[in-house]
């Protein structure tokens, strides 16, 4: 569980200093007049990342649950962000084209 909770942190203080502005992005996604808002979004999906597995780290040890729970419980929590980051992707790419 120290791995999540170090990878968790580790989101979610990238998150907040992407909230700032400072994250790295591909550079086909510099340049542009929204490429701040795209950085702010990229920085709410780590944060949709990282806060709840810093959360599930100190909750489920207390639970006692199996290693295949955890490990579902961790997966569970992560996709609202994979999907949000996907959509996000999706829409930019859609800007950098046209």
């Amino acid at each position: 569980m120290d791995t999540i909770l170090y990878l968790g942190i580790f989101w979610t203080v990238y998150g907040v200093i992407g909230l700032f502005g400072f994250q790295v992005i591909p550079s086909k996604y510099k340049g542009y007049n929204w490429t701040r808002d795209y950085i702010r979004l990229q920085a709410k999906t780590w944060l949709m990342l990282g806060v709840p597995w810093v959360a599930l780290s100190l909750i489920l040890p207390a639970l006692n649950i199996s290693r295949g729970w955890t490990t579902i419980a961790i997966i569970v929590v992560a996709i609202p962000s994979l999907v949000y980051s996907g959509f996000i992707d999706r829409k930019y790419q859609k800007l950098v084209e046209a």
